[in-house]
Protein backbone atom coordinates (compact mmCIF):
# COMPACT_ATOMS: atom_id res chain seq x y z
CA UNK A 1 0.00 0.00 0.00
CA UNK A 2 3.13 2.20 0.67
CA UNK A 3 3.91 2.30 -3.69
CA UNK A 4 0.79 2.78 -4.75
CA UNK A 5 0.11 5.99 -2.20
CA UNK A 6 3.78 7.38 -3.27
CA UNK A 7 2.60 6.76 -6.83
CA UNK A 8 -0.60 8.67 -6.52
CA UNK A 9 1.25 11.01 -4.54
CA UNK A 10 3.60 11.40 -7.48
CA UNK A 11 1.07 11.58 -10.15
CA UNK A 12 -0.79 14.41 -8.25
CA UNK A 13 2.17 16.81 -7.88
CA UNK A 14 2.39 16.28 -11.60
CA UNK A 15 -1.15 17.33 -12.60
CA UNK A 16 -0.65 20.28 -10.09
CA UNK A 17 2.23 21.45 -11.57
CA UNK A 18 0.80 21.00 -15.30
CA UNK A 19 -1.98 22.66 -14.00
CA UNK A 20 -0.35 25.57 -12.61
CA UNK A 21 2.40 25.90 -15.84
CA UNK A 22 -0.64 25.97 -18.38
CA UNK A 23 -3.16 27.93 -16.65
CA UNK A 24 -1.38 30.54 -15.24
CA UNK A 25 -0.91 34.38 -16.17
CA UNK A 26 1.94 34.95 -18.21
CA UNK A 27 2.32 38.92 -18.50
CA UNK A 28 5.28 40.25 -20.81
CA UNK A 29 5.90 43.78 -22.47
CA UNK A 30 3.40 44.01 -26.14
CA UNK A 31 5.72 47.27 -26.58
CA UNK A 32 7.97 49.88 -25.86
CA UNK A 33 8.23 53.11 -26.97
CA UNK A 34 8.86 56.88 -26.91
CA UNK A 35 5.52 58.70 -26.17
CA UNK A 36 6.03 60.91 -29.32
CA UNK A 37 8.77 61.94 -31.31
CA UNK A 38 9.84 65.20 -29.80
CA UNK A 39 13.78 65.30 -28.42
CA UNK A 40 13.93 63.56 -25.18
CA UNK A 41 14.16 65.73 -22.21
CA UNK A 42 12.83 65.64 -18.36
CA UNK A 43 9.33 65.40 -18.90
CA UNK A 44 9.58 62.87 -22.11
CA UNK A 45 7.66 59.34 -20.89
CA UNK A 46 8.26 56.12 -21.73
CA UNK A 47 5.27 53.90 -23.00
CA UNK A 48 4.79 50.32 -22.12
CA UNK A 49 2.13 48.54 -22.95
CA UNK A 50 1.65 45.24 -20.93
CA UNK A 51 -0.16 42.52 -21.73
CA UNK A 52 -1.29 39.24 -20.11
CA UNK A 53 -0.57 36.20 -22.48
CA UNK A 54 -1.76 33.75 -20.40
CA UNK A 55 -4.96 32.20 -19.65
CA UNK A 56 -6.08 33.57 -16.29
CA UNK A 57 -5.85 36.82 -14.40
CA UNK A 58 -2.75 38.19 -12.77
CA UNK A 59 -3.13 39.58 -9.76
CA UNK A 60 -0.72 42.35 -7.64
CA UNK A 61 1.33 43.74 -10.99
CA UNK A 62 3.69 46.09 -10.76
CA UNK A 63 6.82 47.93 -12.32
CA UNK A 64 9.32 49.43 -11.50
CA UNK A 65 11.50 51.27 -14.51
CA UNK A 66 14.64 52.54 -14.18
CA UNK A 67 16.90 54.99 -16.32
CA UNK A 68 20.58 54.72 -17.02
CA UNK A 69 21.82 52.10 -15.02
CA UNK A 70 19.39 52.35 -11.84
CA UNK A 71 20.40 55.71 -11.02
CA UNK A 72 17.16 55.77 -9.32
CA UNK A 73 13.63 54.80 -9.82
CA UNK A 74 11.25 56.84 -12.08
CA UNK A 75 8.19 54.86 -12.19
CA UNK A 76 7.15 52.16 -9.40
CA UNK A 77 3.46 51.64 -10.17
CA UNK A 78 0.80 50.81 -7.84
CA UNK A 79 -0.52 46.97 -7.60
CA UNK A 80 -3.60 46.26 -9.98
CA UNK A 81 -5.03 43.25 -11.59
CA UNK A 82 -5.02 42.10 -15.18
CA UNK A 83 -7.28 39.74 -16.76
CA UNK A 84 -6.24 36.81 -19.44
CA UNK A 85 -5.26 38.90 -22.69
CA UNK A 86 -5.91 41.98 -20.87
CA UNK A 87 -3.32 44.98 -22.45
CA UNK A 88 -2.38 47.74 -19.83
CA UNK A 89 -0.60 50.64 -20.69
CA UNK A 90 1.77 52.37 -18.26
CA UNK A 91 3.80 55.72 -18.89
CA UNK A 92 7.14 56.15 -17.02
CA UNK A 93 8.10 59.79 -16.86
CA UNK A 94 11.71 61.05 -16.85
CA UNK A 95 12.11 63.67 -14.07
CA UNK A 96 15.16 65.33 -12.98
CA UNK A 97 17.82 64.06 -11.57
CA UNK A 98 21.76 64.66 -11.33
CA UNK A 99 21.64 62.76 -14.63
CA UNK A 100 19.52 64.75 -16.60
CA UNK A 101 21.96 67.34 -18.16
CA UNK A 102 21.31 69.64 -21.16
CA UNK A 103 24.55 67.73 -22.21
CA UNK A 104 23.00 64.22 -21.71
CA UNK A 105 19.20 64.76 -23.36
CA UNK A 106 21.79 66.52 -26.47
CA UNK A 107 24.21 62.96 -26.16
CA UNK A 108 21.01 61.04 -26.52
CA UNK A 109 19.28 62.77 -29.11
CA UNK A 110 22.57 63.04 -31.65
CA UNK A 111 22.77 59.38 -31.20
CA UNK A 112 26.17 59.12 -29.46
CA UNK A 113 24.98 57.66 -26.21
CA UNK A 114 22.55 55.11 -25.95
CA UNK A 115 19.48 55.48 -23.80
CA UNK A 116 18.62 52.56 -21.69
CA UNK A 117 15.74 51.37 -19.91
CA UNK A 118 15.44 48.68 -17.08
CA UNK A 119 11.90 47.64 -16.64
CA UNK A 120 11.21 44.84 -13.54
CA UNK A 121 7.63 43.60 -13.77
CA UNK A 122 6.17 41.21 -10.52
CA UNK A 123 2.84 39.98 -10.65
CA UNK A 124 1.15 36.77 -8.94
CA UNK A 125 -0.96 34.36 -11.07
CA UNK A 126 -4.25 32.76 -9.62
CA UNK A 127 -2.57 29.91 -7.36
CA UNK A 128 -0.79 32.70 -5.45
CA UNK A 129 2.40 32.21 -7.33
CA UNK A 130 4.86 35.22 -7.19
CA UNK A 131 6.82 35.58 -10.99
CA UNK A 132 9.07 38.34 -11.80
CA UNK A 133 10.51 39.36 -15.34
CA UNK A 134 13.09 41.95 -15.83
CA UNK A 135 13.92 43.45 -18.86
CA UNK A 136 16.58 45.78 -20.53
CA UNK A 137 16.09 48.16 -23.47
CA UNK A 138 17.98 50.00 -25.52
CA UNK A 139 16.40 53.02 -27.44
CA UNK A 140 16.12 52.76 -31.24
CA UNK A 141 16.15 55.74 -33.46
CA UNK A 142 12.56 54.49 -34.09
CA UNK A 143 11.72 55.51 -30.77
CA UNK A 144 11.13 52.37 -30.04
CA UNK A 145 12.67 50.14 -27.76
CA UNK A 146 14.79 46.65 -28.57
CA UNK A 147 13.93 44.78 -25.53
CA UNK A 148 15.90 41.53 -23.98
CA UNK A 149 14.64 39.91 -21.10
CA UNK A 150 17.36 39.70 -18.17
CA UNK A 151 15.93 37.38 -15.78
CA UNK A 152 12.60 35.59 -14.82
CA UNK A 153 11.61 33.85 -12.20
Amino acid sequence: TEEPAKAATLSANLAKTALQLTERADVAVDKMCMEDMHPISIGSKVVVVLKNFGRTAATGLMTQCFFIMRTGVENFSKPLALAAGQPVTINAEILPADWTTTEFFNNVNSGRVKFIVELVIHYDDVFGIPHTIEYSGTLMQNRHFDLTVLKTT
